[in-house]
C-alpha cells in the first residue's frame, strides 16, 4: 500500500536528528503498527490493498505528467490545488533551468 510497517533507520535517518525524537517513540511505533487479525483480513477481503495501490499509482502518474484534471479526480479539492500549484512551480523552474542551459551552435 505504499507505507512502511517498520521503521527503517537507513531510509529515515533524517528523522533521528529531530530534537523531539526519542528512541522509545520509534520503538512504540514499531510495536503498535503491526498488521494482523481483523484488519489484515479486512484489507485482503475488501481488496483495499489493491485499491490503495491503484490510487497511489494514479496520483503519482498524474503528478509526473502533470495532469491537473486527474489530480482533481483523485484528490480532495484543497490537496489537488496545492499539489497542482507546486507542480506548476516545479515545471516553471525546471523549464527555466532547461532554457538557461540551451546554447546556439
Amino acid at each position: 500500500m505504499g507505507v512502511d510497517e517498520t521503521f527503517d533507520e537507513d531510509k529515515h535517518a533524517y528523522v533521528l536528528t529531530f530534537p523531539w525524537n526519542f528512541e522509545e517513540v520509534i520503538q512504540e511505533f514499531d510495536t503498535s503498527c503491526k498488521v494482523g487479525g481483523y484488519w489484515e483480513t479486512f484489507s485482503k477481503n475488501s481488496r483495499a490493498v489493491h485499491d490503495f495501490s491503484n490510487l497511489f499509482l494514479s496520483f503519482h502518474q498524474a503528478s509526473a505528467i502533470p495532469d491537473y484534471t486527474d489530480l482533481q479526480r483523485i484528490c480532495e479539492p484543497a490537496l489537488a490545488d496545492y499539489v497542482g500549484e507546486s507542480l506548476k512551480r516545479i515545471h516553471y523552474h525546471g523549464l527555466d533551468v532547461g532554457m538557461a542551459n540551451m546554447t546556439m551552435q
